[in-house]
């Protein structure tokens, strides 16, 4: 009995500590757009195509055949969940994002412990399970709709695995499709299950076909029918869905750490119990383990059989002692505490510290010209804020190949050519005012802003800094007096201590603005910000020990 009441206490605390290591601060910049795109269907009853928000998507001449239809797609498959996004933030704000979010994962994880258990009738297994897929969900805290595909398709799962009734398959398919675009997942899964099912000769062969049948139906009412698949394979074909981070393939020494770890160990179980293989689990092995390597977005899809094929297969047999319960649980009690006392868990705000917000609030104040030329990290939140008095030039909906084209020539060209082509652009797109972070994500400076910042330059005046972000016009503005171009160096400073001091951060912002200013002759910034690099940085940089004897007056 009281190894029983332990055993709850343990699931409990599990719980806990999910929904609370889950709900983290909201720093995701595409939360903005999403939340902005639910917001303009709440309030117009209708859907945002064509683009309503940028200025470029609409006119931009497509690079590839498809583009148009897979711009039509991003606008448009994730509808009902941004919808939905936005009417929790209605009610609760962000907290209340967060806190379901939250619970998005936990039962995500929750259900590769009940995959597991279901094969093995062990709640350790079931705790392991948890526990591995939760510590790969950790780095999938975005407030995206995306979240939603892979517990729909865990889902899809539980209904084979536990034998749930299959006329679940259609409803749940007719509104998964319309969440998000991702749902073709589960219709993978049901083919797995229908082929091992006729494999096998069972008798439910028949029914599992007529009711994934109908699921393929009515996962055809949404806005894009089923072109959901050949939407993928022009993901392929774009040079700027390959910029995006979560399209590469994962690291092996980068969180989520248990990933790897997972790749590891499951191949080497099912190796050794090879002749017990299930047809249907080799397939969901194979297939979802492609996915997770070809890219870091695919991961949970993974996380989520792992511990079922790992419990399945386990060649050992194994009984956990008596005290292991009891330690569990002092274990996911003191995990919890150090999390709220950290500040690590159940943190319910946005994370706003690298946004333009009082760059985009100085804009609407002093109705600042447009149009305006954002960066692509600053585009979601610029979308939340500013529209409809302004329109984004670019942002994460990735909707133009051309467009994404002329932002990496306008913010990052340099070298010949560079200026003649940067105004080409400019006044192409008729731009009046730049809303920019000096640096890159990787840490480097923007080319733009060492263009913006010449002294022979007269045409772009420098009329906002914070911290974060700066605002260059080349429209003069009553009542605004324009900063001295001197105001950078001191930006550039404190930018880079801010993305610094996040705890992703890289010494990266130190170099580069370091040896630009020691190239402008500023050796005391110069000096200190290439010491900071020297002392963060774990491998000598030759570029940077020169630029500092230099500095110093030595050879």
């Amino acid at each position: 009995m009281i190894r029983s009441k332990l055993a709850w206490i343990v699931l409990a605390l599990l719980g806990v500590n999910l929904l609370a290591w889950f709900a983290t601060p909201s720093a995701d910049t595409d939360f903005w757009w999403h939340l902005r795109t639910g917001r303009y269907i709440a309030e117009t009853k209708s859907l945002p195509f064509p683009d309503p928000f940028s200025y470029t998507a609409n006119t931009a001449r497509d690079l590839y055949p498809g583009e148009h239809d897979t711009r039509r797609f991003n606008l448009t498959h994730e509808w009902l969940a941004q919808a939905g996004l936005y009417g929790v933030y209605a009610v609760g704000g962000i907290p209340a994002v967060i806190l379901v979010r939250s619970l998005i994962l936990a039962l995500t994880a929750a259900i590769a412990g009940l995959l597991a258990w279901r094969r093995t009738q062990s709640g350790a297994w079931a705790v392991f399970g948890t526990l591995a897929c939760g510590l790969c969900l950790l780095s999938f805290t975005a407030d995206r709709p995306t979240l939603v595909t892979p517990f729909l398709t865990g889902v899809v799962l539980l209904i084979f695995e536990f034998g749930w009734p299959l006329w679940l398959l259609p409803l749940l398919f007719l509104i998964w499709s319309n969440l998000h675009g991702g749902f073709f997942m589960g219709g993978f899964v049901c083919a797995v299950y229908l082929l091992a099912s006729w494999r096998q000769k069972s008798p439910q062969t028949s029914a599992i076909f007529k009711w994934c049948a109908l699921a393929l139906v009515t996962c055809g009412i949404n806005p894009n029918l089923w072109s959901a698949a050949t939407i993928l394979g022009n993901y392929s074909r774009s040079a700027l869905t390959a910029q995006l981070v979560e399209w590469h393939s994962p690291s092996w020494f980068a969180p989520p750490y248990a990933f790897p770890l997972l790749t590891l160990a499951v191949p080497a179980v099912l190796f050794r119990s090879w002749r017990r293989l299930r047809l249907a689990d080799a397939l969901l092995y194979l297939a979802f383990t492609a996915a997770a390597w070809t890219a870091f977005r695919n991961i949970p899809f993974f996380a989520l059989i792992a511990p079922m094929l790992l419990a399945s297969y386990w060649p050992f047999a194994w009984r956990l002692p008596n005290w292991a319960t009891p330690a569990t649980a002092a274990a996911l009690a003191g995990l919890l505490t150090f999390g709220v006392a950290s500040g690590r868990a159940v943190s319910l705000r946005a994370e706003l510290a690298t946004q333009p917000d009082a760059a985009i609030q100085f804009l609407l104040d002093h109705q600042v010209p447009g149009p305006v030329l954002n960066t692509y990290g600053s585009g979601g939140y610029f979308l939340w804020k500013a529209w409809p008095t302004y329109k984004s030039f670019l942002d994460g909906r990735a909707l133009s190949e051309t467009v994404f084209h002329d932002y990496q020539v306008l913010f990052g060209a340099y070298g010949q050519g560079a200026t003649q082509a940067r105004l080409r652009l400019l006044d192409q797109y008729k731009v009046q005012t730049i809303l920019l972070q000096a640096f890159q994500p990787d840490g480097t400076l923007y080319p733009v802003i060492v263009w913006l910042n010449d002294p022979a330059r007269s045409d772009w005046a420098l009329l906002f800094e914070d911290q974060n972000s700066l605002v260059y016009s080349r429209s003069s503005l009553p009542g605004i007096q324009p900063l001295a171009n001197s105001r950078l160096a001191a930006h550039l400073e404190s930018e880079c201590a801010l993305l610094m001091s996040r705890e992703d951060g890289t010494p990266a912002c130190s170099r580069s603005a370091g040896l630009y200013l020691a190239s402008l002759g500023d050796k005391p910034r110069a000096l200190r910000l290439l010491g900071e690099f020297q002392k963060r940085s774990p491998i000598p940089d030759p570029d940077v020990e020169q630029a500092i004897l230099s500095l110093r007056g030595q050879p």
